[in-house]
């Protein structure tokens, strides 16, 4: 344990990474090797990034090859890492030039947590790889993976239990990242002059994305959409970046795209979809890379109404809720008040031709409003669930009809004991005393129907808030923001 190199950190500090390291090393793997290699690594990474090293250098550099503590559960070393790291620390200590010409340059440009995340997402190809298309990585990774198991001609992944149950919002974007990420590295393939900025801006916006779209869900982002706009927002940067970065003739097939876009969510007179318009339709439909800043510049407006659109349905979303909430703090208190005194809050009638009438039996009793809510509720259980054919569906990540159909329930519980104290206080016209308890009870189903004369205004409302989100499915945006088919503009 005495005999490792320590260059250039102290003693101190390197003795403690040994004590890590040790008890992780595989078969045919030296601590002097890992060590005199790592501090190699350290020291091009702090080149790369032209200031001193630094211990958080030498922690990245094991981490990247799988040796130092690494904070995710369940976490497994490929086989195939294994030995490639065997192969390429082996006399690390006597000379380490073949390890530091194998490492890419952008992976030791990362963040540390950001390799975090990457080595959490199991890419370790594209990690440890500069030629190693996207496609070609989750590929190799299922093929070489001891996880993996073969079907006929195909190759099936085993899922992680972290992957199941994940909303298909947050699904479809880790789809578009790895998109947008294919598009980056054929970029960075196809031309070795583009900017390291924008190329890392790129990365680190897509990484930002994939670590919200695999966050857990906590009630306190799901709230405040914090995932949400994380996810989207970063996937525009990403975006923009990317089209910035395009070549100038794959540029020009851009035009489309982008036109589509930006005419799903700005309105006619909107002056940037205009000159973008104007751009396009003088070059033949060809995105020019004269007019590459008008479509940035259209783009990041198209994308800014997109967020505010999905804003705007979360605030919506969060009003019911809290509408929902209301209503079953009133539905409780007025089952315990029943509960408690159920004189005071009776539901029973006494009509003096015949006998006395309540919820059950002839006498006040405390589960009298309980009884009513419950049936009152199934009434508007009922009535939801025909209204919900008005709702359109939505791809959004806020369940906006079944929020509504949650609202509905505690509302009919409400009208049911409130509609029944109304026509007991004679204050709906034309209504006398109820006669036995099956009219009690028809009633109460009736009232608890009668709350959808209420939450229809709400359902009309989400309906215009989801018309108001623009999606590839829907039409186009006219001058007064009402929809419009392509084929009118």
């Amino acid at each position: 344990m005495d005999d490792f190199p320590t260059a250039p950190f102290d003693a101190n500090f390197s003795r403690n990474l040994a004590l890590l390291v040790e008890p992780r090393l595989s078969a045919g793997e030296s601590l002097q090797d890992v060590l005199a290699g790592c501090f190699a690594l350290a020291q091009e990474r702090a080149l790369l990034q032209d200031r001193p090293v630094l211990p958080v250098d030498a922690e990245f550099s094991l981490s990247l090859w799988c040796w130092y503590p690494l904070k995710q559960e369940g976490f497994s070393v490929p086989q195939w890492v294994t030995e490639m790291r065997r192969d390429l620390f082996k006399d690390a200590a006597l000379d380490s030039t073949k390890l530091v010409e194998a490492t890419p340059d952008r992976t030791l440009e990362l963040t540390y947590d950001q390799l975090q995340m990457e080595l959490s997402n199991g890419e370790f190809r594209r990690l440890l790889f500069d030629d190693v298309p996207q496609a070609e990585v989750h590929l190799a990774m299922e093929l070489s993976s001891p996880e993996s198991i073969r079907e006929g001609d195909g190759v099936h992944s085993v899922r992680s239990k972290s992957d199941e149950g994940r909303p298909s919002w947050r699904e479809r974007a880790l789809a578009r990242i790895g998109e947008l990420r294919f598009q980056l590295n054929k970029l960075e393939r196809g031309n070795g002059k583009l900017g390291k900025g924008e190329m890392a801006a790129a990365r680190e916006h897509l990484l930002n994305a994939e670590h919200a779209a695999r966050n857990k869900p906590r009630w306190k982002a799901s709230w405040y959409g914090s995932d949400v706009d994380r996810v989207y927002s970063n996937l525009h940067k990403a975006e923009i970046e990317i089209l910035r970065l395009t070549p100038d003739d794959d540029l020009r097939w851009q035009g489309p795209a982008v036109l589509a876009e930006v005419k799903h969510h700005l309105g006619i007179q909107d002056p940037r979809r205009q000159a973008l318009e104007r751009e396009l339709m003088s070059s033949d439909g060809k995105l020019l890379p004269d007019f590459r800043e008008a479509a940035v510049t259209a783009l990041q407006a198209a994308n800014g109404a997109e967020e505010i659109e999905r804003a705007k349905v979360r605030s919506f979303r969060n009003c019911v809720l809290l509408a929902i909430a209301g209503m079953l703090i009133i539905a409780a208190a007025l089952a315990i008040w029943g509960i408690i005194s159920p004189s005071t809050l009776a539901l029973c009638f006494d009509d003096p031709k015949t006998n006395p009438a309540c919820p059950v039996g002839t006498e006040p009793q405390s589960v009298d409003v309980a009884i009513v809510e419950v049936v009152g509720l199934a009434g508007a259980a009922l009535i939801g669930t025909l209204a919900l054919r008005r709702i359109q569906g939505t791809t959004l990540p806020y369940s906006i009809p079944g929020t509504l159909l949650l609202l509905k329930l505690p509302a009919g519980a409400v009208c049911a004991v409130v509609g029944l104290l109304l026509i007991r206080g004679n204050v709906i016209p034309g209504l006398s005393d109820l006669d036995n308890t099956g009219q009690i009870i028809a009633w109460a189903v009736l009232l608890g129907i009668s709350q959808e004369v209420f939450t229809r205004m709400i359902d009309q409302r989400a309906q215009a808030v989801l018309d108001n989100v623009r999606t590839a499915s829907k039409a186009f945006v006219d001058e007064k923001g009402s929809a419009v088919s392509a084929a009118q503009l």
